[in-house]
């Protein structure tokens, strides 16, 4: 280390503390015999990082990658069942267990168009959602809507439903 010069504001046996021209306090070990309040030349002590900062540095990392890994490896919520409505924009509603909508997709142009302009659909229940879909998607010309229900499983059959509406 290289000198400095400062003045001496405490003395002891293994270090002593210096205030630079600056203003800065330092820990240091005087050059020769300097007394309180003389100014001196002093060799500034390494400042020792601790332990612990140093501890901490891979387990953070370590927890950042084991997140962003379980982020990619981990599967999407999967649906319990599936409601597909067609009546121009076509949209499929996954439902959770809970009968909550976890995911909306549109089918058609219309329907991603459909999926992008509603907001608020997720974690709602299928009554909300199925009504605000048709809602918006009805016109004076609709004259029939399609719901499809499936089943998570790959077993089980589609239930389809045509509804005719009267004007």
């Amino acid at each position: 280390m290289q000198m400095q010069k400062g003045i001496c504001v405490e003395l002891k046996d293994n270090r002593s503390v210096f205030i630079l021209p600056n203003g800065r306090f330092v820990k240091g070990r005087p050059a020769a015999d300097i007394g309180i309040g003389e100014e001196g030349y002093f060799y500034p002590m390494a400042k020792k990082k601790s332990a612990l900062k140093i501890a901490w540095a891979p387990v953070l990392a370590a927890a950042a990658i084991f997140a962003i890994i379980f982020a990619l490896l981990s599967p999407p919520q999967e649906a319990y069942a599936y409601i597909q409505v067609q009546i121009n924009p076509g949209v499929e509603l996954g439902i959770g267990e809970d009968g909550k909508i976890i995911s909306l997709r549109g089918l058609n142009k219309d329907g991603e168009e459909l999926a992008d302009s509603l907001k608020g659909w997720k974690n709602q229940p299928l009554d909300y959602v199925l009504d605000k879909v048709i809602s918006v998607s009805l016109t004076n010309s609709t004259k029939e809507i399609t719901i499809t229900t499936v089943n998570g499983t790959e077993t089980d059959l589609p239930l389809e439903r045509r509804l005719k509406l009267c004007h």
